[in-house]
This record gives structure tokens, sequence and C-alpha cells, in this order.
């Protein structure tokens, strides 16, 4: 996926949702997220946890009970970016690049420092949010930490990764910034669908 280039700073990656839809079996609607990229000069292909690359940089988290959600305990699913190309075919980054994440969510963070659903009252799933992590060590990137190193895994760590392999944790849980108001979701299986556009700046 191509982006035009703007000027920002240099040495770091931007990588936000730009459009994320869950819907579920009973009592749920929409989740829907926008960030905003300020610049991209390569071209990312992100595989799920279990090896599959999907088309336009769309990944899937895991299918999970409405219990789970409510509780926590919903899939944590890694993702890897495992290629990271230039017009020109050229690598995006080398082993020695310092790579950095920046989430942008344009419509923020709930009071839970998950990403807030911007989806229409109308069809929106109530209390469903979506928990970012740090790759290495699974620490949730918040409003106030979300610039975050890439893991880069060195060579024979395990028999998949790659020197130039970054990863980042999603995981879909219940949030309370319209509890309130909203009507709690009581039944079904969420299935979550993200697309990343993913900057490098």
């Amino acid at each position: 996926m191509k982006m035009d280039k703007k000027t920002t700073l240099a040495s770091t990656i931007l990588l936000s949702t730009v459009l994320f839809s869950v819907s579920a079996l009973a009592n749920t609607g929409d989740v829907v997220f926008q960030g905003e990229v300020t610049k991209a000069t390569c071209t990312f292909v992100i595989q799920d946890s279990d090896g599959t690359t999907n088309a336009s940089n769309v990944v899937n988290l895991k299918s999970a009970t409405v219990d789970e959600v409510k509780a926590g305990n919903a899939e944590e699913v890694v993702f890897d970016i495992v290629s990271a190309k230039k017009d020109d075919g050229s690598e995006c980054f080398t082993a020695a690049h310092d790579v950095t994440v920046l989430w942008v969510p344009v419509n923020g963070f709930d009071a839970d420092n998950n990403l807030a659903n911007l989806a229409p009252d109308a069809t929106k799933a109530q209390k469903v949010a979506v928990r970012l992590m740090k790759g290495d060590d699974g620490t949730q990137i918040t409003s106030t930490d979300s610039r975050v190193h890439f893991e880069k895994i060195a060579p024979g760590t395990d028999g998949t990764h790659t020197p130039t392999r970054y990863q980042f944790k999603a995981q879909m849980v219940q949030s309370s910034a319209d509890a309130s108001t909203a009507t709690d979701v009581t039944a079904g299986n969420v299935k979550s669908q993200a697309k990343f556009i993913v900057g490098y700046r």
C-alpha cells in the first residue's frame, strides 16, 4: 500500500489503524478506528500470527466469545511486518536500523487507553475496543507512551524470524468509555478485522 510522502522526523515508523470493523453473532455491531499517516515511502507486508499474509495489510484478530472479551481473556495476537520495500525494491530497514513505531489514532484512546470506537451509535458494537501492545514485552501502548521500539529478533532465535522482522500485538477488550450509557454485549462470538496503513518516517 503506497501513500504520499510528507515531511516528518527521521528514524521512526508510523503504524496506524485506518479501518477496524468488528461484527458478532448477537447483540453487537461495528467497531471503527481511524489513524493518520504522516509519511510513507515503503510498501509493507504484515502477517497474522499463524503465518497468513493478507492482502492490503488486512489482518485478523482471533475470534473470541463475549465473555472472553469482557474478562480480558481474548487471545493476544502477534503481527509481524515481514517485508518493507521501497519503490526500487530495496529494503527500507537494515539490521542496524533503530526502528520505532508511533501510534496516532485520530479518535484517540478511551478511558482505559484502548483504541476508542468511532462507529455510529446505530451500528456500534458496545463496549468493545482494541488494546495495542509492544511486540517485545507486551506492554500496553497508551496515549502517553505511544512511541515504542519494534522488537528485532536475531537470526537463529527460532525457525521463522529474521533480523528485519518487526512485531506488534493486539487484543479485543471491553471498553468502559461508554459504560454509563451503552447497552452491554451479552452474547455471541466476536470476530474482528483490521486494516493497517504503515508509514516509515
